[in-house]
């Protein structure tokens, strides 16, 4: 029977389910529900949830919470596509010669050693079409996910009394959204997801799904932070949440210069416990802050590597944000103020029908899940039946095989006599093929030596072309670096191996470290440069204070370009006493 509709259900911490339509490009979405496992009845006698890996903790226990939850919310539904997002859901491009989608399929298996260092025999696989290349080549997102956590979903759908139609990656289910938003044909465009345990980010290009990652934050890392502290440690979750969602506590920036001139301001006509409460509700301000420039820093570095990867493209403006994080009070201000990008809130797609009783802060955290019954992947379904099947077949192929040794060993015996008058005829063949090999083998001998010694001549020429080109480089790069260093900036230690430099700095200012950024991005033998870590210092020991700035430059120089217009790459050219160096500078 033909399913039209199903619910399309996303397990964790927080649970989120969506009626919808099935395998349609323009779904409507009929109900939906969010609800806490822990804060169901039995929910709170144990330990249930999902990891980060995916799998379910109390899996019978959950299966129990759905049942009961489902009749409560009167989802008469039994088809269900679990969306599934975890760490361990493995993603690779491949290009893979255009074929019907049994074939692809086929492929996919059979190359799955080559795209993913695993065990091939404990992962499931599947792949999504990105597009078609115009030499007839298919441009495909290869998935992979272990067995074990397939079979977690499989008994949570049996032991529930559901029909498990499909099993979905969360991030595709995502991409199935994205695909509907208009964009710049030139520009690529960024979705932050921030859920209760982590966060997923997407950016897509052309109805392409070019990078995405799961960083492991979420929005109850923040209320876990607030429970540290004595006042809130006995304050449920659910409180918290509604309390970050209403007052700000998150700074719009991560070092905010005027915040100690706000707290003496706000604090001036406090009492002495009022003010107490105040520097208390700063603190956990600042360890916040310090917990989300972590994520916001590996946020920074993916879009950076798409940027210097895709040069040709820009990355659009207008960024979108959602998830449970999208309603927590300033981190939208935050992300739009550290990565010079606009966030909106992602609460609208074109074609998909939310119920009109939905509020935005709903619609925003369903975003994650609404989208897995549009197109998922389908991972094969691993039920015992299926199991048992192939080991009867094994069984039956080791008996075909036992039958076939013995046809063979009389069959052997038939052929026995006319083999030795063959045989006899064949030696004499043998002694003459000898000789001619023995010719072959001395012209091949010397043909091989030539061979190799032309490849040994070829790899020095590289060899000494790539570590001239780079001595080069370095020491432009150095004669630049002595011009254009403001007079207030130190070079503490320089390295420098193939066409990485790293330079560790101090200066007096942040005016200063632009500048010096700026200078170093346009010397020409540069290719790229990019912080890798800023640590601030303070000496209040003289008046007035002063502030350093410490930080660490990750300079890439160009690849040498050779006369006859060729380059050598970075992997190309071994390290020698030339092609490396490193330095400590009083």
């Amino acid at each position: 029977m033909a399913v039209s509709k199903v619910l399309c259900i996303e397990l964790g911490d927080t649970t989120k389910i969506a009626e919808v339509d099935y395998k349609k490009e323009n779904p409507k979405i009929y109900k939906t529900a969010i609800f806490d496992l822990k804060d169901t009845q039995l929910g709170a006698r144990g330990d249930v949830g999902v990891d980060e890996d995916g799998m379910i903790r109390g899996r019978e226990t959950v299966a129990r919470i759905l049942q009961d939850k489902l009749s409560e919310l009167k989802f008469n539904n039994k088809n269900v596509v679990f969306s599934i997002l975890s760490t361990k859901v493995l993603t690779r491009d491949a290009m893979l010669p255009l074929a019907k989608a049994a074939t692809i399929q086929n492929m996919v298996q059979t190359q799955a050693g080559q795209y993913f260092p695993v065990d091939v025999n404990e992962y499931e696989y599947s792949y999504s079409i990105i597009n078609k290349t115009e030499d007839k080549q298919l441009h495909v997102m290869v998935y992979a996910i272990s067995k074990q956590l397939v079979k977690s979903y499989v008994k949570l759908a049996e032991n529930a009394g559901l029909n498990l139609v499909a099993l979905e990656y969360g991030g595709n289910a995502q991409f199935q959204l994205f695909l509907k938003n208009q964009a710049e044909p030139n520009e690529a465009t960024v979705y932050i997801d921030i859920n209760a345990n982590n966060s997923i980010i997407s950016i897509v290009h052309d109805k392409r799904l070019e990078s995405q990652r799961i960083i492991s934050y979420g929005v109850n890392q923040i209320v876990d932070r607030i429970k540290d502290y004595k006042t809130y440690a006995t304050t449920s979750s659910w409180h918290i949440f509604e309390m970050i969602k209403n007052e700000e506590y998150v700074r719009g920036r991560f070092d905010d210069e005027d915040a100690a001139l706000k707290i003496e301001e706000e604090t001036e006509d406090l009492s002495d416990e009022e003010t107490v409460a105040m520097l208390e509700k700063l603190e956990i301000k600042d360890a916040i802050v310090d917990d989300l420039r972590a994520f916001v820093g590996s946020v920074y570095r993916l879009i950076e590597t798409y940027k210097q990867k895709n040069r040709e493209l820009k990355i659009a403006k207008k960024a979108y944000f959602f998830g449970k994080g999208s309603l927590v009070k300033g981190i939208i201000n935050l992300l739009t103020n550290e990565l010079k990008l606009d966030f909106v809130i992602f609460d609208e797609v074109p074609g998909v029908s939310f119920p009109k009783d939905l509020s935005e802060d709903e619609i925003v955290r369903m975003m994650s899940v609404v989208g897995a019954g549009i197109n998922p992947i389908g991972f094969e379904i691993l039920t015992d039946e299926k199991e048992s099947a192939a080991e009867r077949m094994n069984a039956r192929m080791g008996k075909f095989y036992a039958m076939l040794a013995v046809s063979v060993i009389a069959t052997g015996a038939m052929i026995a006599y006319g083999y030795y008058k063959y045989s006899v005829q064949q030696k004499k063949n043998t002694k003459y093929q000898n000789e001619l090999d023995s010719l072959t083998i001395e012209i091949g001998d010397k043909y091989q030596r030539y061979v190799a010694s032309e490849n040994a001549v070829e790899n020095a020429r590289a060899f000494n072309n790539g570590t001239y080109e780079y001595t080069i480089n370095f020491n432009e790069l150095l004669r630049e670096l002595e011009k254009s260093v403001p007079s207030d900036t130190v070079i503490s230690s320089l390295s420098w191996s193939k066409n990485k430099v790293t330079v560790n700095v101090t200066t007096e200012s942040k005016i200063t470290t632009a500048q010096l950024l700026a200078q170093v991005e346009a010397i020409s033998v540069v290719k790229y440069v990019n912080i890798a870590s800023v640590a601030e210092t303070i000496d209040e020991e003289v008046v007035p204070p002063s502030k350093e700035e410490q930080f660490t430059l990750e300079i890439t120089l160009e690849d040498p370009v050779f006369d006859d217009g060729s380059t050598i790459t970075n992997e190309e050219v071994e390290p020698n006493g030339l092609n490396g160096y490193a330095k400590d500078l009083p």
